[in-house]
């Protein structure tokens, strides 16, 4: 006789991502804090562009999430630890995208709250909010 084991999975809808607007800043929570949120824009192939979190997760009591860009033929363009920046990010085609912020399985906060921001990569800087420098680059 074979018997499996517990197991789960979960479905995420990008359809109904939250729309977010480039060259901006974005405050959510992910609940439960294991959940995921799903975020979607449209961007335009070529120019760098830096996907940065000026604070670690907060509310997270075990490990920060992860973050994930993925492109509308379901290519992932990054992926890595949420409190780690993507510089030089080159979109591979223009079209809808989505970014996925992921708890870890093991969180358990009940709502940790991440920030975020997208800049063009030239002209932006890590800071404790996103702001336009003088072409410094992060």
């Amino acid at each position: 006789m074979t018997t499996t084991g517990a197991y789960s999975f979960r479905l995420l809808d990008f359809a109904g991502g939250d729309p977010i607007a480039l060259d901006s800043s974005v405050t959510q929570s992910i609940t439960p804090g294991k959940g995921s949120r799903v975020f979607s824009f449209v961007g335009t192939k070529g120019p760098d562009r830096l996907f940065s979190t000026p604070f670690r997760a907060r509310g997270s009591v075990n490990s920060a999430p992860t973050w994930r860009l993925i492109d509308q033929f379901g290519n992932v363009v990054f992926s890595d630890n949420y409190d780690t920046d993507q510089q030089n990010v080159r979109l591979p085609s223009s079209g809808t995208y989505f970014l996925l912020i992921e708890g870890r399985r093991n969180e358990t906060s009940a709502a940790p709250t991440v920030t975020f921001c997208d800049a063009d990569g030239g002209e932006y800087e890590h800071a404790d909010q996103c702001r336009r420098s003088s072409g410094r680059r992060a």
